[in-house]
């Protein structure tokens, strides 16, 4: 999705919105910001759901408390705030 913004027609149309200015309207909403973009986040069938769960689960086994594990939490970076299904 991210190579139409490549397109020059595409970005003419578009409004790069800073991260902060995100964080600030988009509270509540199922949405996440990439490369200045809002995009609709896409739903989780219950099978990447249990993955997930698997997943998150291994992890804490092998890193115990000496790391934090996020999990669908926004990270602020330059331009986005992409939410990872685990970092």
């Amino acid at each position: 999705m991210l190579e139409v913004l490549e397109k020059p027609e595409a970005r003419q149309l578009l409004h790069k919105l800073p991260v902060e200015e995100y964080f600030r309207i988009a509270e509540g909403l199922k949405t996440e910001l990439l490369r200045g973009v809002i995009f609709d986040k896409m739903p989780k069938s219950q099978l990447h759901i249990n993955f997930l769960l698997i997943l998150g689960r291994l992890l804490r086994e092998q890193v115990g408390n000496h790391f934090e594990i996020m999990s669908e939490n926004p990270l602020a970076l330059a331009d986005s705030a992409p939410e990872p299904d685990l970092a």
